[in-house]
């Protein structure tokens, strides 16, 4: 293995011009990919936090009793995709009106407990998890005079997050496309000049591992490298902007994701690098090698 290996860096060292090319073009690559992969992750958790602001409210019949009303809450509360449950009594109900028309004193006479229904709010862990939640609320027709889903604030959050997601993958598979296209043209240009030594090596009994190894080799070490630099610049960007991105989201904590994240990320980094650089070399050498 040591033979490939030391070839391959000689082919480095005798065109470093094509080696750094392939690597800024690659790392360009890698640095757009890591910052795209820490903003999914970033706009994952602002949607996470605003799928449980849309909240299913039920307003109570007068006549629901609280035995009925505590049985109501705990039920949903058992259910596995309900995140929050919060009762609110006609007491509460009256004081939560009294703080939004204090500047109002004519209603505030007028309005009582009795006349505000007692309401339940459930908040779901997902977007999804809110219809279910309405459903489930709809089967105490007895209990529960009115159902109220904010389902336009719902839908249009749902929509973002499929288009996130979409741009996610979108972006993924153009980056993909672009690093095989890039150490591809750089591997058949170094097999293009070596076309007569290759050609020499054939005649001799080469095998095709014993011809084709260092450039699989180089081009493994392209990605790689990329990858590596691209991470770590990218890491210690975020790291050293996290104070003010965490002012600017104040209670949305979207940074910083766990070192799992991190070594996630790396590993997957150059994995992905190691790999278009072998898969590139091989379409190169297949092309040129017959």
């Amino acid at each position: 293995m040591n033979r490939p290996v030391f070839e391959a860096f000689r082919q480095i060292r005798r065109t470093p011009y094509q080696a750094l090319g392939a690597i800024l073009v690659l790392f360009i690559t890698f640095f757009v990919a890591y910052a795209f992969s820490f903003i999914v992750f970033g706009s994952e958790q602002v949607i996470r936090y605003f799928e449980t602001r849309p909240q299913v409210t039920a307003f109570f019949k007068n006549s629901a009793t609280d035995q009925e009303i505590d049985a109501i809450h705990q039920e949903i509360t058992a259910k596995p995709y309900v995140a929050s449950v919060k009762v609110v009594s006609k007491n509460e109900a009256l004081a939560l009106y009294k703080a939004e028309n204090k500047q109002d004193p004519l209603l505030l006479e007028l309005v009582t407990a009795d006349i505000l229904p007692a309401s339940i709010e459930v908040s779901g862990k997902d977007i999804g998890s809110l219809e279910l939640i309405q459903t489930d609320l709809g089967q105490y027709k007895d209990t529960i005079e009115e159902i109220v889903y904010q389902k336009n604030i719902v839908d249009s959050l749902a929509k973002w997050t499929k288009t996130i997601r979409y741009m996610g993958i979108g972006a993924i598979a153009v980056l993909a496309i672009t690093s095989l296209v890039i150490v591809m043209i750089i591997i058949s240009m170094k097999v293009a000049m070596k076309r007569q030594e290759i050609g020499i090596m054939r005649l001799l009994g080469a095998t095709s591992w014993y011809i084709n190894a260092p450039f699989v080799i180089e081009g493994m070490w392209y990605g790689c490298v990329s990858a590596v630099l691209a991470w770590v610049l990218v890491t210690v960007g975020v790291l050293y902007a996290t104070p003010w991105i965490l002012d600017f989201f104040g209670e949305i904590q979207i940074l910083p994701p766990s070192w799992i994240f991190y070594a996630i990320q790396a590993g997957a980094g150059i994995v992905f690098g190691v790999s278009i650089g072998a898969l590139a070399s091989s379409i190169a050498l297949r092309r040129f090698i017959k």
